[in-house]
């Protein structure tokens, strides 16, 4: 049977990076069993769901069902915010790479602001865009950042205002990234930077069955995100496969001589064979299994010994980064 299609359903019959109409089918169901169906464009190798979820429907469910969802809780525990904290620190030096101490730096998703913080504690000029209202508003409280509750769009950018922007699994989310990649660019001063990590479609991280889910509309690899931020006029500097592949990790650069896209159907033939390669039966056979089971028991081990439910999510990130005197470390007997 042949499953390529014109898409004639939902808000976009295009592909939304090449303008290809031709797509092919890769699942019609999502990781839970819900009707979720999710296509490949044969232009350019960009995979996403069709149709493309409404304006409406993201907001409703990004303000308010996606963390309960998600983690089952409105507002972060606390060791979540150890765990953001944790990985806030191993983004921290991308950011001292491509900005001055001062510089503005905007987080784009910025969850519950343990980025911005952390960005704020460090000298930077720091803000967030949240549209989780539980997340978002816990980190205004808690921490006293600024940051804007609400969906993104482009009008979220004023012109040539920052210095850098990061993007931290958010990408995927975005039912029009292209947009918001060009509010980035319009919100950039001249030489400034965009850091964007997502998922890559070619992880073998997922078994099959479990990749497709609602929440993240598109799915990019190195090539296909590259190629996103040259649409919307961004010069690329860098992509590294972080995570041994995992994850997909780009940076682009607002110039005025940005190269153009450079779309390769070769890269639909690419994802398409990765993904065909890989059964429910390889991953279960494989080492995976077993690898991702001792870090989720690794990690909540970890964090039930040095998180201390007395304290504060400002306390437990206060210690992690640093900005309190040692006597105030936080440790709790296993």
């Amino acid at each position: 049977m042949n499953n390529t299609t014109s898409l004639s359903t939902g808000t976009s019959v295009t592909c939304p990076l090449c303008s290809s109409e031709e797509h092919q089918t890769l699942a019609t169901r999502g990781r839970a069993a819900e009707d979720l169906h999710t296509v490949i464009c044969t232009g350019c190798g960009l995979v996403f769901t069709s149709p493309i979820p409404t304006p409406e429907e993201v907001a409703e469910y990004y303000a308010k069902d996606y963390r309960l969802l998600y983690k089952g809780v409105a507002q972060p525990k606390l060791k979540h915010i150890h765990r953001a904290g944790t990985r806030a620190l191993a983004r921290l030096p991308l950011v001292e790479k491509y900005a001055q101490v001062g510089d503005r730096v905007l987080d784009v998703g910025s969850g519950g602001g343990e980025f911005v913080y952390l960005l704020k504690t460090r000298g930077y000029d720091a803000h967030g865009i949240e549209p989780d209202e539980g997340y978002g508003g816990f980190s205004i409280q808690e921490y006293g950042v600024d940051v804007q509750i609400g969906p993104f769009d482009i009008s979220m950018f004023e012109p040539a205002t920052l210095d850098l922007v990061t993007a931290n699994h958010v990408v995927e989310h975005l039912r029009d990234p292209l947009s918001v990649f060009q509010g980035v660019l319009q919100g950039l001063r001249m030489g400034g930077h965009f850091i964007v990590e997502v998922p890559n479609v070619e992880s073998l991280y997922h078994t099959p069955s479990n990749k497709w889910h609602f929440a993240h509309i598109f799915n990019f690899n190195s090539d296909t995100m590259e190629n996103l931020g040259r649409r919307a006029g961004f010069d690329v500097v860098m992509t590294d496969l972080a995570s041994k592949s995992q994850h997909v990790r780009t940076i682009f650069r607002k110039t005025t001589n940005a190269q153009p896209m450079q779309v390769s159907h070769e890269n639909y033939h690419r994802v398409k064979n990765r993904l065909d390669s890989y059964s429910d039966w390889d991953h279960y056979a494989s080492l995976m299994p077993a690898k991702r089971l001792w870090s989720s028991v690794s990690q909540t081990v970890h964090e039930k010994i040095v998180v201390d439910q007395s304290l504060t999510g400002k306390k437990i990130l206060d210690n992690l980064y640093g900005t309190t005197a040692p006597e105030e470390s936080v440790h709790r007997a296993a």
